[in-house]
């Protein structure tokens, strides 16, 4: 089954194909011209033998045929598929054909860039869109006009990188999806698109700009968002409250000289659920050791 980040991939290039061409460099440069009409096409590709294959997207211009997949993880039967791909629609259409493969990934961008040995002497790779040439931080504008583009700025953020540089990033992308959504994109797209933002994003990224937009009382333009910062916001209090159940557990522990474990301590930690922790309290309050809390 596909991922929503596989599909909205996809939804990128069907929204924007032009943005294929620029995100390619020179490579198609010389045949996809800038000006050309692109229409999506069938993608299921059948040889003469009872062989079916289906790709992710194709895209047909004048003079040239390009099949995008998006691809999230190794898979050598996929890398065996692709130069089928090319050759059957290269037969079907009799002109050149190229295979992009999408992926935000560094190692799948390393693994398709390496390519496969179809004979010796003879490599087949696609040309691949990775990491290092997707936009990392599009514009408010950009967004907007095509939202996938903020599924993947989140995902490409760096997990270890401080707050401070991965803030302006989201805060960009979530004022976009409003402002798409304003401009009428779909409801239901846009929670979509919104919902693999916020899954995407660090976690300590996605809590400074709720922190952010609770300081500067930012009031979202669209009903969609407005809906769900008051869901983040009543999620952040519900957060806080078990923070306040979690160290209270740990109080009560320690003042009765209960000494929890490391293990224990993290499940106390990760525990959100307000009525488990209240009852975790009371019996930290009677039990005689640690581990009873949890039984």
């Amino acid at each position: 089954m596909p991922s929503t980040l596989h599909e909205l991939l996809l939804e990128m290039i069907r929204r924007n194909p032009g943005l294929l061409r620029s995100l390619t460099g020179d490579a198609l440069a010389d045949v996809w011209m800038a000006d050309a009409p692109v229409s999506v096409v069938d993608s299921q590709l059948v040889a003469l033998a009872p062989i079916e294959r289906r790709a992710d997207l194709v895209l047909e211009l004048p003079g040239l045929t390009v099949v995008v997949e998006a691809q999230l993880r190794v898979d050598a039967k996929k890398l065996t598929a692709w130069p089928t791909y090319q050759v059957l629609l290269r037969s079907r259409s009799n002109h050149p054909v190229a295979v992009v493969v999408l992926t935000t990934k560094r190692s799948v961008e390393r693994w398709a860039t390496a390519g496969l040995e179809l004979g010796p002497g003879q490599v087949w790779a696609p040309l691949v869109v990775g990491p290092s040439a997707l936009p990392s931080a599009p514009s408010r504008e950009a967004v907007a006009r095509n939202p996938a583009l903020a599924v993947l700025a989140a995902e490409l953020m760096d997990p270890h990188s401080p707050v401070d540089v991965g803030l302006p990033t989201l805060r960009t992308a979530v004022h976009g999806l409003d402002d798409a959504a304003r401009a009428g994109l779909a409801a239901d797209t846009a929670e979509l698109y919104l919902d693999a933002v916020l899954a995407a994003a660090p976690e300590a990224v996605r809590t400074a700009l709720e922190a952010e937009m609770e300081l500067r009382n930012y009031e979202y333009k669209s009903d969609f968002a407005k809906k769900y910062v008051a869901i983040g916001r009543a999620e952040g209090e519900a957060r806080g409250e078990a923070r306040g159940r979690a160290e209270a557990l740990l109080v009560v522990a320690a003042s009765r000289g209960l000494k929890l474990s490391a293990a224990e301590r993290e499940l106390v930690s990760e525990c959100t659920d307000l009525a488990t922790l209240d009852r975790w309290v009371v019996r930290a309050a009677t039990v005689g050791r640690a581990s009873e809390i949890f039984e």
